[in-house]
């Protein structure tokens, strides 16, 4: 017994010799283990006792867990962890607006982001990863097009349609428009200079089960990230420029359960940064002369893909201090055009209520008790606000389709509002009813209406706030359906009260969601309680940050 307390000792107290045997130098515990182990299951119990009578004065049980749940949601989908918080964050940089040329002439090096598959606000998390690594590497991000709320240099529509175009730039990041980027790369052809490449998959693990190319097996990283051969299956829409054939395709993914599902490994990221940062990984090129290491391609071409816990700034700079530390993530800030249409739209219906409701993925069962609970908090909202005109219906759901035939496109409401959303028979079912809920309650309530239900009234915008160059295009859903998605976001974060469906209950705590949360969230900070409690009934103020609606048997403000 004594070797086992000895070497425990040893652990605790750091050292890698053997200590000497002296009771005197040891922690109490190690001394009498069986009298403090009783101590220890006394004190537990004790503990035991106090929580369960604290609980007991929990009137709602349920909510309570569903707090939990979502903090726990948050969590996990945005890979946060409070030791990545930077104790100091450092100012807004000012872009850096020189040419290529005149920033790194025919030395620089890219990421260029061929693919990031998520929903809007997820994908504006993954760019900003690719930030991250551009940073780190000492390449510069070029700036992809979006299109459906997926980033991809391929896409026809420019970043700075939907996008500040220095919104990464003054978090700290180097980037560089699409369209630079392909005069550099003219000007370089033109000198007949070559120009290297490789492709970077980072995703989870259920695309690849198996070994895409069986000559090439997995090699294990020490995490046990695997790192595998991934086929270039068509050249992208930039590679005629592009020299690949120095390099392998490089397929990293974690060693989670699921596409959904976080990695096991917390450093997924990290390692892939570092594996990037030595080089040389699959290179087939000319043998380096002299024994200095394989170049480094000029051009990363990225695509990426699942949910991965996210390699910060911080983790960046603890691993390469010489490195500036950059801001952390915030919201892109939507283009000059689509601010001024958040505004007009905003100013028209204040006072006014959003409302976030997702319907996928919530059984249907629950949409129309969920629809019931929300009509009563609205109208206890109106009882206590009377100067509110509108309700703003932020929603997955078609439900102008059921309220405006003419705008119905397809059977129930029409189409959904996600390109990923199939809605059922049965949740179409459920909305008709909500519908007539609502109509049999409409004097009680304010007016509901919906972006289609108001984008005619920007044609009151002046033209050199940047609308005529998209009204031209014509309707929003028409252009790209996530604008629909980034106008909804702009102006429930504008709204005097907000309101959303409770996680699993009546909708989905969702990178979306906490997009708009965050924002309101903030405005609450900064005015404290005492202002926020004087602004009450003001209109064009935030008189809330967020209410959620429940199911009628636990539905609470």
């Amino acid at each position: 017994m004594a070797n086992r307390y000895t070497r425990l000792a040893t652990s605790v107290h750091g050292h890698s010799h053997t200590p000497s045997i002296s009771i005197n130098k040891h922690p109490s515990w190690l001394i009498r283990p069986t009298t403090r182990r009783i101590q220890l299951c006394a004190q537990l119990a004790i503990l035991s006792i106090v929580l369960l009578l604290a609980a007991a004065l929990v009137s709602d049980h349920h909510k309570l867990a569903q707090n939990i749940h979502q903090w726990n949601t948050w969590r996990w989908t945005w890979g946060w962890n409070p030791l990545d918080t930077p104790t100091t964050i450092p100012p807004y940089s000012q872009p850096d607006l020189r040419s290529l040329d005149q920033r790194c002439g025919d030395d620089c090096k890219f990421i260029l982001p061929l693919s990031i598959g998520e929903q809007e606000s997820r994908a504006q998390v993954h760019l900003y990863q690719l930030a991250v690594f551009a940073l780190g590497l000492d390449r510069i991000l070029v700036l992809p097009g979006s299109r459906h709320s997926k980033f991809s240099v391929c896409f026809s529509r420019p970043f700075d349609f939907f996008y500040d175009p220095h919104t990464l730039s003054r978090l700290g990041f180097p980037t560089v428009s699409k369209r630079e980027y392909e005069q550099w790369i003219k000007r370089r052809k033109g000198r007949a200079l070559t120009i290297t490449s490789q492709t970077i998959v980072v995703q989870n693990p259920s695309w690849h089960e198996k070994p895409v190319n069986r000559q090439s097996p997995y090699v294990w990283s020490p995490s046990e990230s695997k790192i595998g051969d991934y086929p270039q299956k068509k050249p992208h829409c930039l590679a005629a420029d592009l020299d690949f054939s120095h390099y392998r395709p490089v397929s990293f993914y974690g060693t989670g359960t699921g596409v959904d599902q976080v990695p096991n490994t917390p450093h997924f990221l990290s390692e892939v940064f570092q594996s990037l940062e030595k080089g040389g990984l699959g290179y087939v090129g000319p043998e380096p002369q002299n024994g200095t290491p394989p170049p480094q391609a000029d051009v990363l071409s990225f695509s990426l893909a699942g949910q991965h816990p996210d390699f910060r700034p911080p983790e960046l700079s603890a691993l390469r201090p010489h490195i500036p530390l950059a801001r952390p993530f915030e919201i892109y800030t939507y283009s000059t055009q689509l601010v001024a249409f958040a505004d007009t739209i905003a100013a028209k219906l204040s006072p006014f209520v959003a409302v976030q409701w997702r319907t996928e993925q919530i059984p249907a069962e629950n949409l129309a008790p969920c629809g019931r609970s929300l009509i009563a908090m609205l109208e206890s909202e109106k009882l206590k606000h009377p100067q509110l005109t509108s309700v703003y219906v932020c929603t997955d759901y078609p439900l102008e389709g059921l309220r405006n035939v003419t705008l119905a496109k397809g059977p129930g409401g029409g189409a959904a509002h996600s390109s990923s959303y199939r809605i059922s028979d049965e949740v179409h079912d459920a909305m008709r009813t909500f519908v007539k809920d609502w109509e049999r309650k409409e004097d009680e309530l304010p007016k509901m209406t919906s972006w289609d239900e108001e984008e005619d009234d920007l044609l009151s915008i002046p033209a050199d706030k940047g609308a005529d160059r998209l009204r031209k295009q014509g309707k929003l859903r028409d252009v790209d359906l996530s604008l629909l998605g980034m106008m909804d976001k702009m102006i429930a974060t504008r709204a005097e009260l907000f309101i959303a469906g409770a996680e699993h209950e009546c909708g989905k705590l969702s990178s979306y969601m906490k997009a708009i949360a965050d924002a309101r969230d903030e405005v609450v900070e900064q005015m404290g309680e005492d202002q926020l409690a004087k602004v009450q009934g003001v209109k064009g103020q935030v008189w809330n940050s967020k209410y959620y609606f429940h199911l009628p048997q636990s539905s609470s403000v």
